[in-house]
């Protein structure tokens, strides 16, 4: 099979990486009553840097915003759990009905992501109200960063021509409240992307050939490389 007409959405507002760092500080300062300079000082020591990512995009209109304006945020993960995947539905909603202007249907459908559900799917509405069912979907949840691999495969065992999209609205899932290091490196590295790109058996003008496509665990391995000093436990 072959890959091909990859096509890509922007997010509705980008952001320098200097500016988001920044706008992270303030916002950890307000949030958990804490020295914003000093919060500014361990941001630069430990999230992505300006020289690694020069901006990032995003559909949540609050990232960058005073205080006065948020919305989502303010939510709690409870109670905020509706409102995210509204925002979640009806920005997906938009993304493809504007990916599919100017796109003609394919014979199937594979929506991935980790960071929004709605039932129906995006993809399920766009195959139903455009192309009458006629093209099949099928989803690919919860598998974060790896996922594409796996909806590769699943493509390869299709036939005619198959679309991976792919949605992730990380910062809906931005967490003000937690404060941890680890947080302070997600929260500088992740934003929001939208992607879809073809998989057919012919090949294209321009694409690539899949030659392989497979994923594999690796097991007791990320410490043992990291740390080889310490003494493990055997395994039963």
């Amino acid at each position: 099979m072959y890959l091909h007409d990859l096509k890509t959405i922007q997010a509705t507002h980008q952001v320098t990486q200097e500016d988001s760092i920044a706008w992270l500080s303030k916002a950890w300062a307000k949030k958990q009553g804490k020295s914003e300079p000093d919060l500014q000082k361990v941001f630069s020591r430990v999230a992505c840097r300006p020289e690694q990512i020069q901006s990032r995009s995003f559909f949540l209109p609050e990232i960058n915003s005073d205080e006065a304006h948020w919305k989502i945020l303010k939510l709690d993960k409870d109670k905020g759990h509706e409102a995210r995947n509204d925002f979640f539905s009806k920005t997906t909603n938009h993304v493809f009905n504007h990916a599919y202007e100017d796109r003609t249907a394919p014979d199937h459908l594979i929506h991935v992501t980790c960071t929004g559900y709605s039932s129906p799917s995006p993809a399920q509405k766009i195959s139903s109200n455009k192309w009458q069912g006629k093209t099949q979907v099928l989803h690919a949840y919860h598998m974060g960063c790896y996922a594409a691999v796996p909806a590769i495969r699943m493509a390869q065992g299709l036939t005619g021509s198959v679309d991976i999209f792919h949605t992730e609205l990380c910062t809906l899932h931005l967490n003000l409240f937690e404060e941890s290091l680890e947080q302070m490196v997600i929260q500088s590295l992740f934003a929001d992307g939208v992607a879809v790109y073809r998989l057919s058996a012919k090949a294209p003008t321009e694409g690539f050939k899949i030659v392989d496509a497979r994923e594999r665990i690796l097991p007791d391995l990320g410490a043992k490389v990291l740390y080889p000093e310490i003494q493990y436990p055997a395994q039963t």
